[in-house]
């Protein structure tokens, strides 16, 4: 009797324990998946697209699955270094346009199966017609310019002298002259210079100016007027330079400028060969970007055949994954503008 007494006390003793434990709450489920927002621009640089959740991380699966869900009708050719899209939703890269695929803005260059994305990434896949078809208006342009940081100095110690002394104490941008673009006589000599500029902090950025420079009589120097050239928003005019009154002279003399390297410079005499009633010498290349091919922006001087008087000029050209290079337009530089900021 004892025992059984024992018994049920131990099992009394148990039952309490038990119900004193904490019950264990369910965990909560984690969200794995990465949003990706997905654009298609397509040969006509119409738009499509939407955001998508996934738990993929490799752009070729990403892709599989939107085709599986019936957004994107794709196919694939393999490449060099991967695997790259060759024809979506029925239209195919040949000689008219090629698809390219971009990643927040910047051209991939690698196949599909070897980028790697991560949560909020922005991939558009994009139809780039083929230069000679490309309409300059309609064409998409994606990604951003890049400055082009190589230069080639044109300038004589005098001139670099005045630079020097007419920026003395400015801080915050580390200015590097390149060349004089133009020069006015008064009572003394303002120089209009273009230079690369530096801002000096932990993510240098740098940008193309052109700087105004005043030299009394004394020899004594003062800058006057410093202005961005935006590249995305060129200042340009209405044929020549005429407006700019007060003696300014273009200065285009000396030797001829050319590129800093000779790719470039082959692609840019490939280009203005288009422009017949034009004879160029290249000033600086100011930036690139990269589409299906890269296209190309430099400040020039140029001069019409028939004529003497030079002026500058902004000059675009475009080069195919081929090496052939179109002239995409050439613009009269707004010297009074970059001279004067208005």
């Amino acid at each position: 009797m004892k025992k059984i007494i024992t018994l049920l006390f131990v099992l009394l003793m148990l039952v309490s324990m038990t119900g004193c434990q904490k019950k264990e709450e369910p965990k909560e489920e984690v969200d794995t998946s990465k949003h990706y927002e997905i654009r298609i621009i397509d040969n006509n640089a119409a738009e499509s697209g939407a955001n998508i959740a996934t738990e993929s991380e490799v752009l070729s699966a990403v892709l599989e699955e939107i085709a599986k869900i019936g957004m994107l009708k794709y196919e694939t050719e393999k490449g060099d270094d991967g695997w790259y899209i060759s024809s979506v939703n029925d239209v195919k890269a040949d000689d008219k346009g090629n698809w390219a695929v971009y990643l927040n803005n910047e051209l991939c260059k690698q196949g599909i199966d070897k980028v790697t994305l991560k949560d909020g990434d922005k991939i558009e896949i994009v139809y780039i017609p083929a230069a000679a078809n490309a309409q300059p208006e309609t064409t998409p342009m994606v990604g951003g310019w890049t400055t082009y940081e190589k230069t080639s100095e044109m300038l004589g110690d005098d001139e670099k002298e005045v630079f020097a002394k007419g920026l003395e104490g400015l801080t915050g941008v580390g200015y590097e002259p390149i060349r004089v673009l133009a020069m006015q006589v008064v009572s003394g000599k303002n120089y209009a210079f273009l230079a690369k500029g530096t801002l000096v902090t932990a993510e240098p950025e740098t940008d193309y100016y052109i700087i105004t420079v005043y030299e009394d009589l004394d020899g004594n120097c003062e800058f006057k007027a410093i202005n961005k050239i935006d590249v995305t928003n060129l200042e340009t005019t209405t044929g020549k330079n005429e407006q700019l009154l007060g003696g300014w002279t273009v200065i285009s003399g000396g030797k001829p400028g050319y590129f800093s390297e000779e790719k470039i410079q082959d692609s840019f005499d490939k280009a203005v060969k288009a422009k017949k009633d034009m004879v160029f010498s290249p000033i600086q290349l100011l930036a690139t970007q990269l589409v299906a091919g890269t296209n190309y922006l430099a400040l020039c001087f140029g001069k019409v055949t028939d004529g003497s008087d030079a002026d500058v000029y902004f000059v675009r050209w475009y080069e195919d994954l081929q090496g052939n290079s179109t002239l995409d337009s050439v613009e009269t530089c707004n010297l009074q503008y970059y001279i004067t900021g208005e």
